[in-house]
């Protein structure tokens, strides 16, 4: 089986694909961030897809982040700029982009799959767990390699 899974952003969107039918796990894993420098949300779905298509993967699941209301005053500045509305947006036009049948579509809340920490802690965790890391990709110095 194939997954991708998607956290979007308005302006930086990473993905991750895993392939269970790989023999090692850096060939198993791919992963990056597809930036998107577009002024609407319909312009940055768009974009997103587009660069989804030249990566030419193949996947059986989309598991997509699933935007949550945080009351705090960051989550409360987020929800007055639309930012809940809108990352929802990208994971459900993804989906219907690909016509992800429900059961293949998998909207996850952050606090279901990484509980409350950082980014940062939970790259760590993934990358102590599923791989090698490598020097000189994103801002934490970490990358997947592929």
């Amino acid at each position: 089986m194939k997954f991708i899974s998607l956290d979007p952003s308005i302006h930086n969107i990473g993905w991750a694909h895993f392939d269970s039918s790989a023999t090692t796990m850096q060939q198993a894993w791919k992963g990056g961030t597809i930036r998107v420098n577009e002024p609407n949300i319909q312009r940055v779905c768009s974009e997103c897809v587009s660069q989804l298509q030249l990566l030419q993967l193949k996947f059986d699941f989309l598991i997509t982040e699933m935007p949550t209301f945080f009351s705090s005053e960051r989550g409360q500045i987020a929800a007055r700029n639309n930012y809940t509305i809108d990352l929802a947006a990208i994971s459900f036009y993804v989906a219907g982009f690909y016509k992800m049948r429900p059961n293949r579509h998998i909207p996850v809340t952050a606090i279901t799959w990484k509980g409350n920490v950082t980014k940062e802690v939970t790259a760590r965790r993934f990358y102590r767990a599923l791989g090698k890391v490598v020097t000189g990709g994103n801002r934490m110095g970490l990358s997947i390699t592929e």
